[in-house]
């Protein structure tokens, strides 16, 4: 009876972490096309990265604005005739995501798209979304947890 209920909570376990992990990843459906080249980084080498910085005002800023990004995603395309389908499934996924537009700039045929989550204050952005569009490559990027616009800019004001 022991070895039944330790082999069912390893499962539980097993099941918890995997489906937390593809929580974490909005674009997997889109990762699963061979013609899609895609990139997770996770919390743990997130932290690794954030560790390395230096400890000057700079790095110190830099850490206070980033300390909270959970993970990024990245998903880009550089087939053409792929472009347009890999893009209608990434505009489902957006709009379920109910993000708004922080930028949006467009010049010789290519579009970048910054969406978001906001805060009246704008001190926060959360679940960011960078979208590039280019007549021969599509690309996605979600940084999942919050930028802290006010640290980040810090030494912009004075």
């Amino acid at each position: 009876m022991k070895i039944l209920l330790v082999k069912l909570t390893v499962a539980a376990a097993a099941l918890l972490v995997s489906a937390t992990c593809h929580a974490q990843k909005i674009f997997n459906s889109l990762a699963d096309n061979p013609n899609v080249e895609s990139v997770f980084v996770g919390k743990a080498m997130m932290n690794m990265g954030i560790n390395m910085l230096g400890d000057d005002k700079d790095s110190q800023d830099i850490y206070n604005a980033v300390n909270e990004i959970e993970s990024i995603e990245i998903i880009s395309c550089e087939v053409p005739k792929e472009i347009a389908k890999i893009k209608s499934q990434a505009a489902k996924i957006l709009a379920k995501l109910k993000l708004q537009t922080l930028l949006e700039t467009k010049e010789d045929g290519e579009t970048v798209v910054i969406y978001g989550h906001t805060p009246a204050n704008g001190e926060t952005i959360s679940d960011m979304v960078i979208e590039t569009t280019e007549k021969n490559e599509y690309n996605l990027i979600h940084i999942k947890g919050k930028i802290n616009v006010k640290a980040l800019t810090s030494n912009q004001k004075k």
